[in-house]
């Protein structure tokens, strides 16, 4: 079995713009994705399932909704 890894290298400002502090909250979602095969059905699940996830967080936190 053979293990690759796809990922992109950042640019050299990348790094320093991810690390400035622009609001109080900050969110990352890490998702390893599927190239082939029945797995790629659930990725978009998955994603969506880490948004909502990340949204209760967040709420619970205290940010806005951003509705009304």
């Amino acid at each position: 079995m053979r293990l690759v890894i796809a990922m992109e290298f950042p640019d050299i400002d990348q790094p320093r713009f991810l690390f400035e502090r622009r609001e109080q909250f900050c969110v990352s979602l890490f998702l390893p994705t599927h190239r082939a095969g029945p797995e790629t059905r659930q990725d978009p699940i998955r994603l969506e399932n880490l948004i909502k996830d990340a949204q209760s967080r967040l709420i619970a936190l205290g940010a806005k909704t951003g509705e009304g």
